[in-house]
């Protein structure tokens, strides 16, 4: 063996260890994805390719060797793994290099993965000059990333990286806590720089930052509030995701305000004295399911505003849309979500009306209108089919076959006969045929090939009316059978 096959092992969450054969040489995607329990695992010598996600949510391991003959190694392989403290590399191989648990490439040029269980701080040596792209991601326990001062693109200060000149903030560790200040001379914050820092309670923003990237301050919960400066010309979308409570603070007319409103973020003026005791008048422009509300409150005295958006109700579905007719009524229910997964309430946000009657083979109708904070009305169908039957008994004939099967006569208008002389009942080798009454019971089948094999499947259908016109409602085929004619 010398493969193993992508997602052999994935949610093996009782496997503990495991002992890998000698001859294997790749590793592909997420073969050990959410082995919980493995604790360790010995990689053997020739294992030259290790694909994105191997190790994905392993969070009992704590360390790992990397033999020389590893050449390539995906992204997302560590992810989850809360628990590894180290990745070591012997010290042969051509590619690859680790110095205090952390994976780098052979001349300590780009920085790989630093492992989830690193804790305290690290230091990123002189020669790096590229760091991979979430690379601290999910370090929940490192404190500082401190940077050797001969580094030429990169720095440090009170642990947290910027470039050499300090003009982006590059990554604040998320075991960072307490309040920080960021340096006048940064202009930029990086891409997801304080992704995760739960700890953190203060972030000062000084005048001159023009950006905040995408992610930036995503799942801050710690932080009740932010100054944001004049100076911002660009935010990206979702850089305060997950900071639920926070509040924005803002100067009037200034772009964050603008971003604030777009966004639906709670925010108040940096200039407010605090002193207008607020009247509020409410604007609600109801969210349809196509196209987002929203809930503006303006203060009739100071102008300041609050924007909550009423996200669109995309999803609305029944449990079931077929039923097989039983004797019994059906009623599936309803489930509406908006477009960010939340599920909206009956009765408060919606109401439902289902027809009358709901147990004869047919097509029906439910109707679901918005209410509340929503408006538009949807219609959704669902169908009770016909119970099936089965094929009793097969005879070949002289170039044909005779065929007899069980009667199902409750809420069926008659029966569909499907023969083929290929087993998927492909279009070209397929015939059908109808029989109009719901009482028979046998048919004789002649004309075909003889020392033919054929496949032969029957399903019950009923007629019914709508929308003003004649339609066919099926059951679900039969098993198929088989019979070879003779002579």
């Amino acid at each position: 063996m010398n493969e193993i096959g992508s997602f052999a092992f994935l949610g093996c969450s009782k496997l503990i260890s495991i002992k890998l054969p000698v001859s294997l040489n790749r590793i592909d995607g997420y073969v050990f994805g959410g082995c919980s329990s493995l604790t360790s695992i010995e990689l053997p010598g020739g294992v030259n390719e290790i694909e994105s996600g191997a190790f994905r949510g392993c969070s009992s391991l704590t360390s790992i060797e990397l033999p020389a003959s590893v050449n390539e190694i995906g992204s997302s392989v560590f992810e989850d793994c809360i628990n590894l403290k180290e990745i070591n590399v012997d010290g042969n191989n051509i590619n690859y290099e680790s110095k205090d648990g952390i994976l780098y490439d052979k001349n300590q040029t780009k920085l790989i993965c630093c492992p989830q269980g690193k804790a305290g701080d690290i230091i990123i040596p002189a020669s790096v000059t590229s760091i991979g792209e979430s690379v601290f991601s999910g370090c929940r326990s490192l404190t500082e990333i401190n940077v050797d001062g001969n580094n030429v693109k990169y720095t440090s200060k009170d642990g947290i990286l910027y470039d050499k000149n300090q003009t982006e903030l590059i990554c604040c560790p998320q075991g960072k806590a307490g309040d920080i200040v960021i340096p006048a001379s940064v202009t930029i914050i990086g891409r997801q720089a304080f992704i995760g820092c739960s700890k953190l309670t203060s972030i000062e923003l000084q005048e001159g930052v023009s950006q905040i990237w995408w992610g930036a301050f995503t799942n801050c919960s710690s932080l009740s509030e932010i100054k944001l400066p004049e100076s911002l010309t660009s935010i990206m979308p979702d850089a305060f995701s997950g900071c639920k409570g926070l509040t924005l603070l803002v100067y009037k007319g200034s772009y964050a305000e603008t971003y604030a409103l777009e966004e639906g973020l709670t925010y108040r003026y940096i200039d407010d004295s605090n002193d207008c005791s607020h009247t509020f008048q409410t604007t609600i422009v109801k969210a349809t399911t196509k196209k987002n509300g929203s809930i503006t409150k303006t203060c009739t005295k100071c102008g300041e505003r609050t924007k909550e958006i009423i996200y669109a109700a995309t999803t609305i579905k029944l449990s079931k849309t077929s039923y097989t007719y039983n004797k019994k009524n059906h009623k599936p229910s309803v489930t509406v979500k908006d477009n960010k997964g939340k599920i909206l309430k009956n009765k408060k946000d919606y109401t439902v009306t289902y027809p009358k009657a709901m147990k004869n083979v047919g097509s029906y109708t439910i109707t679901i209108k918005l209410k509340g904070n929503y408006k538009g009305t949807v219609k959704k169908t669902f169908q009770i089919i016909p119970k099936g039957t089965q094929i009793s008994k097969i005879t070949p004939k002289k170039k044909g076959f005779a065929l007899k099967w069980k009667k199902q006569t409750l809420q069926t208008t008659g029966y569909e006969i499907a023969y083929s002389t290929n087993k998927k009942f492909t279009k070209k080798t397929t015939e059908t045929i109808t029989i109009g009454k719901n009482k028979a019971v046998s048919i004789t089948v002649s004309k075909l090939k003889a020392r033919k094999k054929y496949y032969i499947k029957i399903r019950t259908y009923k007629k019914i009316k709508l929308n003003g016109k004649s339609k066919k409602l099926y059951s679900s085929w039969s098993k198929v059978k088989t019979v070879t004619t003779k002579k």
